[in-house]
């Protein structure tokens, strides 16, 4: 007979690493306990820290921008608002073109097109929809930022920053298998480094 069924959550990945210390579990944000206040203020901080480090598959999305009303002071000749739940920008694009001349500021992009097809990193706070890699890795994350808070021992917290250090390179690895290899030339991983969308 199969056991009962688990949902990834924001509480139950703080759980995990408040446990992983010798805490108590918790099962709310709101509960009167040292572990759940430690862990409500850190991990809406932590989870967007952690999405912006790496274009996760589990946190992209597409969009189309028309371009803003409003223009640009100078240098470009238009502007587009980023989604609300932007994080990163992973590629711009125009009719299957990869664009490489843009800027991204003040939550715009300012481009000389009149439309961009964009991919990027959002906020993705559904935690049953992540990876197991990065589900592992934020778990990790959080046992770093919390271990002297619940240990008071500097050794546990360096061991947990160490730990999640080697499991980020893991699940940065294990991410990036699943898309095809960059090519270099004029586009690819050679313009991404060159203009830093990736």
């Amino acid at each position: 007979m199969a056991g009962p069924k688990t949902t990834t959550s924001a509480v139950s990945i703080c759980s995990a690493a408040l446990m992983s210390l010798g805490a108590n579990p918790i099962n709310d944000f709101d509960e009167d306990n040292e572990g759940a206040r430690i862990v409500a203020g850190i991990y809406p901080l932590a989870r967007n820290e952690l999405l912006r480090l790496h274009p996760w598959n589990c946190a992209i999305k597409r969009v189309r921008l028309a371009a803003d009303v409003d223009k640009p002071a100078f240098e470009f000749s238009n502007q587009f608002t980023l989604p609300g739940d932007w994080i990163r920008l992973r590629d711009v694009s125009n009719g299957g073109n990869q664009v490489y001349d843009y800027k991204v500021e003040g939550g715009k992009i300012l481009a000389n097109l009149s439309s961009l097809d964009v991919r990027y990193v959002f906020l993705n706070d559904r935690e049953e929809t992540w990876d197991a890699h990065l589900v592992s890795l934020m778990i990790a994350l959080m046992k770093s930022k919390i271990a002297y808070s619940v240990t008071r021992d500097l050794q546990a917290e360096q061991l947990a920053a160490t730990k999640y250090e080697r499991a980020l390179i893991v699940a940065r690895a294990i991410d990036g298998q699943e898309d095809p290899p960059e090519t270099l030339g004029a586009g690819g991983l050679l313009g991404a480094r060159i203009y830093g969308s990736y």
